[in-house]
């Protein structure tokens, strides 16, 4: 895996706000993935039902 590390600079508050959301959202949604296969979930439904989200 590739890491890049970099500082973002916004030229306004909404679209700092969706960069926020976004990020707020792949963290939420990989917990969730994360948690669920643990419990014995199937990587190909948690795809799915991911999807929507």
């Amino acid at each position: 895996m590739i890491m890049i590390q970099a500082k973002l600079i916004f030229l306004n508050q909404e679209d700092k706000q969706i960069v926020l959301d976004l990020m707020r959202r792949w963290s939420s949604c990989m917990r969730f993935a994360y948690k669920r296969l643990l419990e014995g979930y199937d990587r190909k439904t948690l795809k799915r039902d991911l999807q929507g989200m």
